[in-house]
């Protein structure tokens, strides 16, 4: 689904990412690990082209979607086809229906069946039964939980190939992080779900490959299994031990 080859990011002239070169797989979810300030959201952010609003930012390097260079993709169309979940939660002061809706009607799909792609987000979101009573509801009145599955529903309803997701359960109590790792879990096979997290426990639980980063360069990739309990470089066994962070 995506293929990174020999990506160089700087800003300002300070390197950042120093040529990654990393296959995601598709229909998988793949964690992204490492130390603060390692690259992992910059990394996460060159894959819809969000590292390009942020002024002294220069790639080099290629990153193809299912083939396709996506430096040569319009980045409107291109962040349809990879969605974006960030840090904090980032609702519409709208109600929970029209959030869904958002980037559906901004898209122009007049023609599709609301009521049935609302039920369906939601579903994959596992929101439908907390919140089919209160669609009406400004999503404002959600808990942080809710708000962050909503934000993922509204990703979803815009029929992504790939969801991004940086640090999603940061700001959640256990309860909701529970709940929204089961959602995470779930969209595997449909999706290709990348994550950047700091918990090395949340990456085990939700993810299928593993990739730790250090330093700007990709150190390790594989099996998360594999990766936590037999890595193969000594950065990442330090890493894993948590001689560092």
């Amino acid at each position: 689904m995506i293929d990174i080859k020999e990506l160089h990011v700087s800003y300002n002239g300070i390197k950042v990412l120093k040529g990654i070169d990393l296959s995601i797989p598709p229909g998988k979810v793949t964690a992204l690990i490492g130390p603060s300030g390692c690259g992992k959201t910059t990394l996460l952010r060159c894959l819809n082209r969000l590292s390009e609003l942020i002024k002294g930012c220069k790639t080099q390097g290629k990153i193809l979607l299912a083939g396709e260079d996506i430096r040569q993709m319009d980045p409107t169309l291109l962040r349809r086809r990879v969605g974006m979940v960030f840090q904090k939660p980032n609702p519409f002061p709208m109600s929970v229906r029209e959030n869904v809706l958002y980037g559906v009607k901004a898209n122009h799909h007049h023609n599709a069946d609301y009521r049935s792609l609302v039920e369906s987000s939601l579903v994959k979101a596992a929101l439908w039964e907390e919140l089919k009573d209160r669609l009406g509801h400004n999503a404002f009145a959600l808990s942080l939980g809710q708000q962050q599955r909503l934000c993922i529903a509204r990703s979803l309803a815009i029929s992504p190939d790939v969801i991004l997701m940086d640090e999603p359960a940061s700001s959640l109590d256990p309860t909701s992080t529970s709940k929204l790792e089961s959602t995470i879990r779930s969209l595997r096979e449909e999706y290709t779900v990348v994550i950047v997290t700091h918990n090395m426990q949340q990456a085990q639980r939700v993810s299928d490959y593993t990739g730790f980063i250090y330093l700007g360069e990709l150190v390790e990739f594989g099996e998360t299994k594999k990766v936590f309990e037999s890595p193969q470089r000594e950065e990442t066994k330090e890493y894993i031990a948590g001689k560092f962070s």
